[in-house]
């Protein structure tokens, strides 16, 4: 198509030129306007589908939460969530439709606008000026006079000079309008054929959508046929429904087991009256429940089961005949009396008959105990009955019950348990050998049976603290704990020399008061507890014995995968070796306890003799020393170590590795045992006279060992975790577990009552020492525990100053996030905020330092090291 200006008439300037180009500049106008228009169109197009595209978003997110209704219909709730991810997938097309639509219309015919409409109107304006100007030029040079040549000469020179830049500038209007009318094709078919191919696609999409859903929804529409069908079938079926009036049960009665019974059977169940025991005497309507040996009640509308009686075993059922209601009968217990009435004779008599045969089947279960599951507590069944028909209970204390059904165990959880009972002894109850047993003490490090954890709660915390090894949760440091111990060492203490004349042995099939009484005598009154050797007591020495010193064997630090030991130990010490040194803590023959080294290869009986040659000491098998037990029978003893052939000395815990098991819970180091103690020689424990041994020092000696089994036995022979060491600086047991740098042992004294805060006499405490000591797990367990952040040493330092100069970027991190966490927590507004971030940060740090304490070890010259 030919321009519609022609350059030839624009150079004339004629008439016609003129005609043509006011109809081509209104033809500009009126494309300037029309395209604004569609502009304005698709962005109101654009809105509206955005509001749609909201609207159609809650609408899903409503349809979506309509499948919560159909919990119980796998199918319903599988087609609703298909059907949802159908629209959502529309949603999606829709979405990008509107995107294409935005720019292919919008943003294209505003370019088209904003550059060629543009240009065409800026050069309007310049050729409209110089057409003026012209017509200036020209009137002025025919008004000149011809007797002025200068001015005649002006006038000519200046329309020269405009009339060529008239033709100029009007050729460059006329090549824009002609560029604009031969543009303005393509580019608007183009920008159109755009959005119509973003159309294309976005039905394309939907087809092939539901192109794929077909066979769903056609599976979809038999089933709704299905179900429709079925529905109608109901209906019919329950048309009939008015003829159970006439076979209306007030109560639903349950045949009573010739046998012991399962837990959550339902004896009876149905409405009574029951009157108050207050002033007024009134009578409430509720439903009543006849199960698990207790008598509970619940309110119409309510779920919550109220226990009216916990033990049936103490109660009696007998009618009332002088109130004035009819109906009535009254349970009596020893504290209190119930008086509840029935809706009938009938139902009267069934509700005393099964009340009684409830009350003889509890005291069948108590005799045949070994038939049954094991019976709840009190606590236990108080517990239990928040929750019936064999709902789950979770606990997070140590007075949680268990559920009537067996729980959903996480696979964590089990693996908990797993291992947990992997540890020797574990499988069984630590008191009365029952099989499976799902509870422990934490600060003895046993695992319990259910009737046993029971009598343990009842000796009170300071004693026992009894956790589910399935529905609590466990911290890292409190598996540590029951690694280093477990039942097979803790029964070497507590059942050393068991008297059964003081209380009978405990076993599975024994009643609650044997067990009770059993566990008093062990624990409580520790009577069983062997004491310790003292040179007085002839019977547990050697007539020819020559002790004179006593020391702790220092527990070396486990790999991860540590394994038994043969029941044997060898002791050697080189003689030039670095570990051998004199001081104030060495032996008469200038060998201190820290040179001797764990070697495997030889048998240890009750004590180990030691040999000195020129280039090592050897340390061989010798007879026990009086009563105390060797490990083959699995008791926990100390051993007679002979020095140089001429004194012997007391070694406690010198076979207590017998009885570690081969467990995952400890992650330190794997260095070998012959290099630990080279590595730890200022950690040595040092040789103390035989006449200085006492409950509290041996604890104290053990703390410093890192040996769990000999601090278990002094405090069974009552040594007390505060116990204050004034002859070094009026220490406690608790540092000398920080100094030893072994965290379940401090863990062990905390669990036992040890005071976090306690003070030497340089005013350091716990935390003060493992801060300087850069022992990053421990400091992390003590702010975990609760130590006081701003307690300060005799030179007014606190921890976070003792950090800083050290310069352990880790325990700097740890006590500046405790500070922040405390005030955070003073700040209204951000204490579970603060919380929250404070236990994920030391969760974390907790987990590194019990599981892979390398990673917190960062300083190369760091002065101590950290067992897990």
């Amino acid at each position: 198509m030919a321009p519609s200006l022609d350059f030839e008439e624009c150079l004339k300037d004629s008439p016609k030129f003129r005609a043509d180009l006011e109809a081509v500049e209104a033809d500009v106008e009126q494309l300037e306007f029309k395209l604004e228009k569609v502009v304005r169109q698709c962005n109101a197009l654009v809105h509206a589908g955005k509001v749609y595209y909201n609207v159609n978003r809650s609408f899903i997110a409503n349809v979506k939460e309509l499948a919560d209704c159909f919990d119980q219909d796998c199918h319903v709730s599988e087609t609703i969530n298909r059907t949802v991810h159908s629209l959502e997938e529309l949603q999606k097309y829709f979405s990008v439709l509107l995107d294409q639509a935005q720019r292919s219309i919008c943003k294209n015919f505003n370019n088209f606008i904003n550059t060629e409409v543009k240009k065409v109107k800026e050069t309007k304006k310049v050729f409209e000026k110089i057409s003026d100007d012209l017509d200036l030029a020209l009137v002025r040079n025919s008004q000149v006079s011809r007797h002025k040549a200068q001015e005649c000469e002006e006038a000519h020179s200046l329309l020269t000079a405009m009339s060529s830049c008239f033709s100029h500038t009007a050729l460059d209007y006329v090549f824009q309008l002609n560029v604009l009318q031969s543009r303005k094709r393509y580019e608007v078919l183009d920008i159109l054929l755009s959005y119509l191919q973003s159309q294309s696609v976005y039905h394309h999409q939907g087809y092939d959508l539901f192109k794929d859903t077909d066979p769903f929804l056609k599976q979809t529409g038999l089933k709704i046929s299905e179900l429709r069908s079925k529905s109608e079938c109901d209906e019919r079926r329950m048309e009939e429904r008015h003829n159970l009036v006439q076979n209306k049960e007030r109560c639903v009665l349950l045949p009573v087991p010739p046998s012991p019974r399962l837990k959550g059977d339902v004896r009876m169940e149905g409405y009574l009256f029951k009157r108050t025991s207050n002033a007024f005497k009134a009578w409430h309507r509720r439903w009543f429940i006849v199960q698990n040996n207790q008598l509970v009640y619940r309110k119409r509308c309510k779920d919550s089961l109220t226990v009216m009686e916990d033990d049936l075993r103490l109660c009696m059922v007998k009618p009332i005949v002088d109130i004035e209601r009819r109906y009535c009968f009254e349970v009596v217990s020893p504290t209190k009396s119930h008086i509840l009435q029935s809706d009938s004779e009938s139902l009267c008599q069934a509700w005393m008959h099964s009340l009684t045969a409830s009350i003889g089947a509890a005291f069948r279960d108590t005799l045949h105990a070994s038939e049954s599951e094991p019976v709840l507590g009190r606590t236990e069944s108080r517990a239990a009955s928040s929750k019936l028909n064999g709902s789950m209970l979770t606990t997070c204390s140590s007075d949680a019950g268990l559920s009537t059904k067996e729980p959903s165990q996480k696979p964590e959880r089990i693996c908990l348990w797993q291992r947990i009972l992997a540890i020797p002894g574990n499988d069984r109850c630590c008191d009365c050998n029952s099989s499976q047993p799902r509870w422990a003490s934490i600060n003895l490090g046993i695992t319990l049976c259910i009737e046993c954890s029971g009598i343990h709660r009842s000796l009170g915390v300071h004693l026992s603290k009894v956790r589910s090894l399935t529905l609590d949760s466990w911290e890292p440091e409190q598996l540590k704990v029951m690694a280093e111990l477990g039942n097979s060492i803790v029964n070497s203490v507590y059942e050393a020399n068991v008297d059964e004349t003081i209380a009978p042995r405990a076993d599975s099939d024994c009643s609650r008061s044997v067990r009770e009484l059993w566990i008093k005598a062990k624990y409580q009154q520790k009577s069983f507890v062997r004491p310790l050797p003292k040179p007085s007591d002839s019977p547990s020495l050697p007539q020819n014995s020559e002790l004179k010193q006593w020391s702790v064997r220092m527990i070396p630090k486990r790999a991860s995968g540590r394994g038994e030991f043969d029941g044997s130990l060898r002791f050697k010490v080189a003689a030039g070796d670095a570990a051998c040194r004199r001081g104030s803590d060495a032996a008469p023959n200038g060998f201190t306890i820290e040179a001797l080294k764990a070697v495997e290869g030889t048998n240890v009986g009750g004590g180990d003799q030691i040999d000195a040659t020129d280039n090592q000491l050897e340390v061989a098998a010798s007879e026990s020393i009086g009563n105390t037990p060797s490990v083959t029978n699995g008791k926990l003893s100390c051993s007679q170590v002979v020095v140089g052939g001429s004194r012997e000395l007391l070694l406690f815990g010198a076979e207590s590795d017998k009885s570690v098991a081969n467990t995952e819970t400890d992650s330190s180091s794997s260095e070998s045992i012959n290099s630990y103690y080279a590595d730890d020689a200022p950690n040595a424990v040092p040789l103390d006279d035989l006449s200085s041994l006492t409950p509290d020092l041996l604890l104290y000696r053990a703390a410093a060992a890192r040996n769990l089994p000999v601090m278990l036995k002094a405090m069974a022979n009552g040594a007390k975790c505060n116990y204050v060491n004034t002859s070094e600086s009026g220490q406690l047991p608790l540092h000398q577990a920080v100094k030893s740098g072994s965290i379940p042992t401090c863990e062990f004294l905390l669990l036992n009552g040890a005071k976090i805060d306690n003070k030497d006499c340089q005013g350091q405490t716990a935390l003060h020492l493992a801060t300087s000591l850069c022992n990053t797990g421990q400091v992390c367990l003590l702010i975990k525990r609760g130590a006081n952040l701003h307690n300060t040493t005799a030179n007014g330092e606190d921890a976070l100053a003792i950090a800083l100069k050290t310069e352990h970027a880790d325990t700097v991190t740890m006590l500046r996030l405790a500070k922040l966490n405390e005030e955070m927590r003073e700040t209204e507004g951000y204490g579970n905020l603060a919380d929250e971030t404070f236990s994920e940060v030391f969760r974390d740090f907790s987990n590194m330092a019990n599981n892979d304490p390398d990673k917190l070890d960062r300083s190369a010259n760091q002065p101590c090291g950290e067992d897990g």
